[in-house]
Formats: structure tokens, sequence, C-alpha cells
């Protein structure tokens, strides 16, 4: 081994399947506790001898860095779990790589301006809370609670269909709903195992997952055809859409995106889009209901900037707490709490080096939980976002990644959380009796059930 270079320590685990039984019961446990007991990179071995999946666990934002920006061009998403994703998902802005996924991007990035982010996306996402603002009239008067995560997949939805397709998706959010637990866990699954059985083998499991990923594609076919027989321009309004867009583009001689490839950014972005948000969303009044000290700061910011208007695009400057909320919430429970990749050749991490072919996770989840980072990590506090981040580094928050591969519909994302709170907390005052948030981490981090609060006239 070069002087100075650490070897990388192993996690201790069962005998003979190692941190296997411990991953399949906990993933985020686990990786919490290889962080508590060896430091910035653990190595977790996982399975019996010859049936072996070996992960790299980064838990710094120093390593996060080297991992993500400055390895991004010596590591890839050709990783177990990622692969598991490009074969149900397709080859979308998500999971191409290369000059595939560089002109997918820049086919996609017209769509996401600052333009369109506070003008036509931000008063949309402000029409979709009101509407659900309208549906909590009733619980509010006969007291019975909600599902805030429900209500929050049925507005991000129709928030994101209307984004991506110019048109409202509500009836299709219903069966997106009913696969997603299989898809999520079955997937997770797979890409957890060092050898999963052949997809097209009968098992039970992979008969599940045929059929939610058959359920989604009829779902984004029947959406895609539609917006297709609307034309570029969306039948003259003006193609503001994704599609349309992407489709005014391919007419012009831009980006050249084929039908197929088409439909998989539709998938990528209409599943990520709204099942990622809604949780975030979810949780973030789960969080304010429990906290009646900053809801009511939240509210008072609401009322100061708001007066008796809506919020729009404009406001976002000023709904500064509002965005260290979703922030906060963020850091919590990041959507994508383990991110993979791939080290073909190689790649050093805090002075270990790791083998050709290494399998690297990177945490979210574990660098934002980490006291040393974020005093009291567990304690919901939004005013952590009123300084730097903990010692000025950008990889101590990266709940949408980090590097050229960072989620390209972030400022969009954030947006629309930030409005979606200002419209709701505007008209209703929350609580709850839940003392804990129930969690299952699939390939995206979801509640585990319900989620009810109560929703109380202002």
């Amino acid at each position: 081994m070069p002087a100075g270079v650490q070897p990388v320590p192993t996690l201790r685990g069962a005998p003979v399947l190692g941190a296997a039984p411990a991953l399949r019961r906990d993933v985020l446990g686990t990786l919490e506790r290889a962080h508590r007991e060896h430091g910035a990179v653990v190595r977790l071995v996982a399975g019996p001898p010859g049936w072996r999946h070996v992960l790299h666990g980064v838990f710094s934002p120093e390593g996060v860095e080297q991992v993500l920006v400055d390895g991004a061009g010596r590591t890839s998403k050709r990783s177990s779990g990622y692969e598991e994703l490009r074969a149900v998902l397709g080859d979308g802005v998500l999971t191409s790589e290369g000059e595939r996924w560089r002109r997918q991007r820049r086919a996609v990035a017209p769509a996401l301006t600052r333009r369109r982010t506070t003008g036509p996306y931000a008063a949309a996402a402000v029409e979709e809370a009101q509407r659900v603002a309208a549906e909590w009239e009733g619980p509010a008067a006969s007291g019975r609670p909600v599902d805030v995560h429900r209500a929050m997949v049925g507005f991000t939805a129709r928030f994101v269909g209307r984004v991506l397709l110019g048109a409202d998706v509500a009836d299709a959010v219903p069966r997106l709903m009913a696969v997603a637990p299989d898809f999520n866990r079955e997937v997770l699954r797979r890409g957890q195992q060092p050898h999963p059985v052949p997809r097209s083998w009968p098992t039970p499991a992979n008969r599940r997952l045929a059929a939610a990923v058959a359920e989604q594609r009829d779902v984004v076919d029947g959406l895609l055809a539609q917006r297709l027989a609307r034309g570029a321009d969306g039948d003259g309004g003006g193609g503001e859409d994704l599609l349309g867009l992407l489709l005014q583009g391919r007419a012009r001689g831009g980006e050249d995106l084929d039908d197929r490839e088409l439909a998989d950014q539709v998938l990528v972005f209409l599943l990520a889009g709204h099942e990622t948000t809604a949780t975030a969303l979810a949780l973030a009044l789960v969080e304010l209901a429990r906290s009646p000290r900053w809801q009511g700061a939240l509210q008072d910011e609401v009322d100061a900037v708001l007066g008796d208007r809506p919020p729009g695009g404009a406001d976002l400057p000023r709904l500064v707490l509002a965005e260290r909320v979703v922030r906060e919430v963020l850091r919590l429970y990041p959507s994508a709490p383990a991110v993979p990749r791939l080290a073909p050749e190689g790649l050093r991490v805090c002075g270990h080096d790791l083998p050709p072919g290494a399998t690297v996770v990177v945490s979210p989840w574990v660098v934002h939980r980490d006291p040393a980072l974020w005093p009291h990590p567990l304690r919901f506090d939004p005013s952590r976002f009123e300084a730097a981040l903990p010692g000025g580094h950008r990889c101590a928050w990266f709940p949408f990644g980090a590097g050229p591969r960072a989620c390209v519909g972030m400022q969009l994302a954030l947006a629309e959380a930030v409005l979606a709170l200002a419209t709701l907390l505007r008209r209703y005052r929350l609580s709850t009796h839940l003392d804990a948030v129930p969690l299952v981490a699939g390939i995206a981090l979801r509640p585990d059930g319900p989620l009810p609060v109560r929703v109380h006239r202002r």
C-alpha cells in the first residue's frame, strides 16, 4: 500500500452473510452505524463468499465532494442500483450516461429556466395548492384529520403533469400511487443483491415488479399520446410545458430526442418529480404541526409578505423562512438517502484507495445527521440555514446531489414547495398527534403509512 494511504475499515457483520441481514433489516441505520463506528469511509460486505456485494460507504462532506464533484469524470451511474432503475425507467436524464446524458440535459434545460420557474410554473403551483386548500375546508369544519402525504401526492402529481404535459393528470394519480410501494421495494431489493435472479423468471417478486412497471408505462404512454396529439404548441397554448419545449426544439433542429427518449423523460420526471417533493412537503407539514413555534413564525412571515393575497413567483425571494423550512426538512429527510456510483478505475477518497470496480455509496442521510456537523441533528430547526453550511462546505447539505449530475429540477422543486407551504399556511393552522414519522427507505424515502394532520381554519 502506498505511503499515506489508509486501509478501508470494514463494518463487522454476521458470520458468513456479513452486513447483508443488517442492510436488509435497516439500511439507513446500518449506514449510520458504519459511520459512527469507523468514520468517513467504510467497507460493507454483504453476502456469503462467492456471492458477495461489497459497498464503500462515504460519509463526510469532503468525501462526498471527492466522489460527486471532483470524481464525476471517473465515476458512473452503472452501479447495480442504477442498472436496475435503468431497466425499468429507461434511459432518461436520471439514468443515462456520457454524451447521451449531455444531449438530454441540454434538451430539458430550456424548460427549467428561472423565468419559467418564477412565471408560469409558479402560477401553476399556487393554483394547485389553492385546490388542496379548498379540499381541506371539509376536514377543517368537521375536525377529521387529513392524510397530508396523500394530499401532497395529489398536489405534486397535478403540478408536475402541468409542467411536463400542460395537462391535468389527476386521474392517473391513484394508479401511480397503487403501484409505488411494490416498485420502490422491489427495485431497491434487486439493487442490493449481488446477483439478482433474471427479471424474466416468474418469481412472485418479479411478477409484482413487472406489474408495477407495466402500469406505470401504460399511464405514461397514455398521457404522452394525448400530449403528442396536441402538437408542439399545445393547441395554441404556447408549448410552455416540458414536452412542448422538447418538441419545439426537435422541430427547430435542436436536440433530437426520439419518441422513446421522450417517453423516458416523462416517466422519470413524473415519478421522481412528484413523489420526492410530495414526501418533502408532507413531512414539512408534519414537522410544522409538531412545532407551534416554527409554524407561528412561518405564518407571521406569510402574513407580512402576502397580506390578503395568494403568493406568486415574485414573492419567492421574500419567503425566506419558508425556504429554510424546506431546506431543513430535506436535511432531515433527504429524498434519496443513499446515492450509488461505480468507480471503474478506482478512486481515492479521504486518504483511502478504493479498488477498480468499487461500488461507492454517498449518503445524504448520514451526512445530514452527523452531530459533528449539525448540533442536535434530529431536531427540526430551520434557523440552521440562517448561516453558511457547516464548515462552509458545499457538500454538508446535498439532498439534490452535487456536481454535474445534481438534480436538474432543484430550483423548480424548491419553488414549488415554498409556494405550496405559503398557500396552505396562509389559510390553515396545523396540529398532529404524531410523535415520530414512520419511514421506509426505497429508491426514494417515503412515509410508511398515512400522516394524519388536523387542519384548522385561521
